[in-house]
């Protein structure tokens, strides 16, 4: 929590894994997340963050997890949640 009992804003821990993108050609170009790029530059993609993709890997294991279980009707959202809830803890504890 927050100062006065707000939800803060999680640590997403920058880009998992950004990349630099190149304009070859003699003219704007745009890059893939729609930024216009001059002839010749360059423009940083940041990609998904470090929190995503550790719940990314959580969720794989958890749908594993909940195939293992299908009997036992866990909801779609309660697995994310988890996901999510992992991530974070591998936020908090990697430092």
């Amino acid at each position: 929590m927050g100062p006065g009992g707000r939800v803060s804003a999680p640590d997403t821990s920058g880009p998992a894994f950004p990349v630099v993108w190149h304009n070859e050609g003699d003219q704007n170009n745009s890059a893939p997340d729609g930024a216009t790029v001059p002839p010749f530059g360059t423009h940083q993609l940041q990609g998904m963050t470090l929190r995503q993709w550790y719940a990314g890997q959580a969720l794989s294991g958890l749908c594993a997890e909940e195939a293992y279980l299908a009997g036992q009707r866990i909801k779609y959202d309660q697995i994310a949640l988890r996901a999510w809830a992992y991530a974070d803890a591998m936020l908090r504890n990697e430092r």
